[in-house]
């Protein structure tokens, strides 16, 4: 599952990727930050980036995150953050991921933060 969070707003733009996928038996995070003043974003605005392999603790954590979440189809918002979902790799599918309360989503973006800044 690939969670992207973007924010959009007039004076800069922020794309942030969080991955979470399971490869050769193995749990994988991964993530990307990109940020600019100008936008559009592009590779060349990639500020931090890494992949690391989850313990089992970690993985379950991810797990009880998103449990009971719904996705459903993407509004666009305009400026703010939007948490898109995209199954298998290839890109957003415009869908959007909702946690199912808002501790849980608080939680999975202090432990995804926190995941991509142990690299450090």
């Amino acid at each position: 599952m690939v969670l992207t969070l973007c924010s959009c707003g007039e004076k800069e733009a922020l794309y942030q990727t969080y991955h979470f996928y399971i490869e050769d038996g193995k749990y994988i995070f991964s993530h990307e930050r990109r940020e600019n003043k100008d936008g559009p974003l592009t590779e060349d605005d990639v500020v931090s980036s890494g992949t690391m392999e989850l313990t089992w603790e970690q993985w379950q954590a991810f797990v009880s995150w998103i449990k009971g979440g719904t996705v459903e189809e993407t509004q666009v918002h305009g400026e703010g953050y939007t948490l898109t979902v995209d199954g298998d790799g290839s890109g957003s599918d415009g869908r959007s991921f909702e946690f199912a309360s808002t501790g849980k989503c608080i939680s999975f973006q202090m432990n995804c933060y926190n995941l991509a800044h142990s690299e450090e």
